[in-house]
């Protein structure tokens, strides 16, 4: 696989288009972090499974982690989307470090990433991942916490008029 297309495409997926959808890029965010979990679970899982059905020469393995990886956030990009409104602003910057986070994580579960972990924007992601990552986390848990619904007043302990 091409190793520049998969980090392409999953930015483009995690980072663009929530952002073009008005999603909730928290959100999506959010669930690339449980897409990454899930895809170490149960990659090997999915692969087998996928080589028995599949008799082919594409690289199944590759395939199922980046699909099992990318699988969470889609569907959160596509439930959540026009419902960023008035914060929608906000959601940029979860969105941006879950494009690149998603980019980067794809790129290294492939078998063969073409001599693109000596590109400038895999060695930039590399070096900064940390950073990349608690700048998502802390601005996805402010956006939670703005965000969060304020309960409903309740008409039997108001006093009456």
């Amino acid at each position: 696989m091409n190793a520049m297309a998969v980090f392409l495409m999953a930015f483009i997926l995690v980072g663009v288009l929530p952002l073009v959808f008005r999603s909730k890029g928290a959100q999506v965010f959010m669930m690339l972090c449980v897409g990454k979990a899930l895809m170490e679970i149960s990659s090997t899982e999915v692969a087998n499974i996928a080589r028995t059905v599949l008799n082919s020469n594409l690289p199944i393995d590759d395939i199922a982690k980046v699909s099992i990886m990318l699988l969470p956030p889609v569907l959160a990009l596509f439930i959540t989307k026009k419902s960023a409104k008035k914060r929608f602003p906000y959601h940029i910057i979860p969105s941006f470090a879950g494009g690149l986070l998603a980019g980067f994580w794809s790129v290294t579960v492939l078998s063969k990433a073409d001599n693109f972990e000596h590109s400038t924007t895999f060695n930039y992601v590399q070096a900064n991942i940390i950073a990349i990552l608690a700048i998502g986390i802390v601005s996805t848990l402010l956006l939670f916490a703005v965000e969060r619904p304020k309960p409903a007043k309740n008409e039997e302990n108001q006093p009456q008029k």
